[in-house]
């Protein structure tokens, strides 16, 4: 996309806008977009939040992401998530090239839902060993000798 688009406004009035930047590549995978984007420099958006969750790799460049209270600087090599309806802005001081992940709200979903279940089953699978080393132990007994 060559220029932000209006989505909708969200209830702290923050306008919610797609990502900016003029695309280079994108692929869209089950729940994510994937896009390499190209910023010029000297570009500043004002404050404006999205309503998904992009995690963000700096391929080229330098800009900084100020939110309410606490400004960042990426560089090349740096790589953040800015969560879905945070209020920030950015300034890009050189030409930025990035790698955005776009992560849809189900998404999250889903991958919370995969490391809850992994989860649940690593405790069950330790308990498991737990049983079958407490198992082995009274078969075997205690050890014989001196």
């Amino acid at each position: 996309m060559s220029a932000r688009e209006l989505v909708s406004p969200i209830a702290s009035s923050c306008p919610v806008t797609d990502a900016a930047g003029s695309t280079i590549r994108r692929r869209d995978i089950a729940g994510f977009s994937i896009t390499e984007a190209l910023y010029a420099e000297g570009v500043s958006l004002p404050e404006h939040c999205h309503s998904n969750s992009y995690l963000t790799l700096v391929l080229s460049g330098s800009y900084t992401e100020k939110h309410s209270d606490r400004e960042f600087h990426w560089r090349e090599g740096a790589l953040h998530l800015l969560p879905a309806g945070q209020r920030h802005e950015n300034h890009f001081f050189t030409a930025v090239r990035m790698l955005r992940v776009k992560i849809e709200p189900a998404a999250l979903l889903v991958g919370a839902a995969i490391v809850a279940a992994s989860g649940l089953f690593v405790i069950w699978r330790e308990r498991r060993r737990g049983i079958e080393r407490i198992r082995t132990s009274a078969i075997e007994g205690p050890p014989v000798g001196r």
